[in-house]
C-alpha cells in the first residue's frame, strides 16, 4: 500500500511547490526569474508585432512583389509581340497587296493630288472631287483639277501620279498656252479598289509622292511642243514636205505620226515610207534612210542628216 500511493504523493507535492512559486509576490522574484518573464514577454511582443506587420504591409513588400510580378508578365507580353513583329508584317504586306490596303477616301484625293501639284511646281487653281460610281472592283471616284505652270511641270505631275498608292486614270487632258505659262485642265479618276505594282510595300504618307520627284528625261523637256522657240518656228519650208506631229515610245516600241501633202500617217521601224524607210523612233524623233543617207525629223519640224 505504501509503495503504491507515493509517486501520487510525489506529484501532488511538485505541484504544490510549482503554484507556491507562482504566488510568490513581484518585490519577492529573483534577478533570474525576471529576467526570464521579460525576455519571454519581449519574445511575445516581438512575434505579435511582426505578424501584425506583415499583415498590415507597412514596409509594402507585398506590393512591390505584386509590381515586380506584373512588369515581368508585361515583359513577356511585350518580347512576345517584338517576336510577332516580322510575321505580322509579312502578313500585312501580303494583305495589302492582294487588295486589301488601307482605305482610301475622297479625302485623300485631295490631299494627295495637292500635295503632288505642290511637289510638281504647279500652282492649283481648282480641284473639285466629283460623284463615284460603281461598285467593287469597278468603283470610281472623279476629280476635276485645273492648275498653271510650264511643260515640265505638267510631265512631272502626270508621272507622279504612279507614285500614289491607288490607281488614278487621266480620263482626259486638255494643257492650252495662256500668256507666258500653261494652262492644264483634267478628270482624274481614282480607283480607290485598284492599287499599282508595288502598293504593297507600305511607305509613310510623305513619301507616297516621291515618284513625282524623279528626273524628267533631258529628251522630253527638249520636245517641249508650247515652247515660244518651237511655236515660232512651226512653218516648215517648201523643200520639207513631212511634219513629224507626235512620238509615242517606250522601251521596246515606237509609234509616229508623220503628216504629209496627202494627210496623216501613222510609221513604226521597219516600215517602208515612200521612197524612204523608217528605221529608228527615239525621243530625238523619226529616222529615215534612204540611198543617199539617213535623215532625223524632229517634232521641230526639221530634217537634218543623222548621225
Amino acid at each position: 500500500m505504501t509503495t503504491g500511493i507515493a509517486p501520487r504523493r510525489s506529484t501532488a507535492t511538485s505541484l504544490e511547490r510549482w503554484l507556491d512559486r507562482l504566488r510568490v509576490p513581484l518585490e519577492a522574484w529573483s534577478g533570474t526569474r525576471r529576467l526570464a518573464i521579460a525576455l519571454l514577454v519581449a519574445a511575445g511582443v516581438f512575434v505579435l508585432g511582426a505578424r501584425s506587420w506583415n499583415a498590415v504591409d507597412l514596409g509594402g513588400i507585398a506590393a512591390s512583389h505584386t509590381a515586380l510580378d506584373d512588369a515581368q508578365h508585361r515583359l513577356a507580353s511585350a518580347r512576345h509581340a517584338l517576336a510577332q513583329l516580322p510575321a505580322l508584317r509579312a502578313r500585312v504586306a501580303a494583305k495589302t497587296l492582294h487588295g486589301q490596303p488601307v482605305v482610301w477616301t475622297s479625302a485623300d484625293d485631295v490631299r494627295a493630288f495637292s500635295q503632288l501639284a505642290a511637289r510638281s511646281g504647279l500652282v492649283l487653281v481648282s480641284l473639285e472631287p466629283g460623284a463615284a460610281s460603281g461598285e467593287g472592283l469597278d468603283a470610281m471616284r472623279s476629280v476635276r483639277l485645273a492648275a498653271r505652270g510650264n511643260f515640265a511641270q505638267v510631265v512631272k505631275f502626270v508621272r507622279g501620279l504612279a507614285g500614289l498608292p491607288v490607281l488614278v486614270v487621266p480620263a482626259d487632258l486638255t494643257v492650252k498656252r495662256h500668256d507666258d505659262a500653261l494652262e492644264i485642265a483634267t478628270t482624274l479618276q481614282v480607283f480607290s479598289r485598284l492599287f499599282p505594282v508595288g502598293a504593297g510595300q507600305l511607305a509613310p504618307p510623305d513619301q507616297m509622292l516621291d515618284a513625282s520627284d524623279a528626273q524628267i528625261d533631258q529628251d522630253v523637256a527638249f520636245h517641249d511642243p508650247f515652247s515660244p522657240q518651237r511655236i515660232g518656228d512651226v512653218d516648215l519650208p517648201e523643200a520639207t514636205p513631212l511634219r513629224l506631229v507626235g512620238l509615242l515610245r517606250d522601251d521596246t516600241h515606237g509609234l509616229a505620226l508623220v503628216e504629209t501633202a496627202e494627210g496623216t500617217q501613222t510609221v513604226e521601224p521597219g516600215q517602208p515610207f515612200g521612197e524612204q524607210r523608217v528605221t529608228k523612233i527615239d525621243a530625238l524623233g523619226l529616222t529615215l534612210a534612204t540611198r543617199g543617207g539617213a535623215h532625223l525629223l524632229t517634232l521641230a519640224g526639221k530634217l537634218g542628216e543623222s548621225e
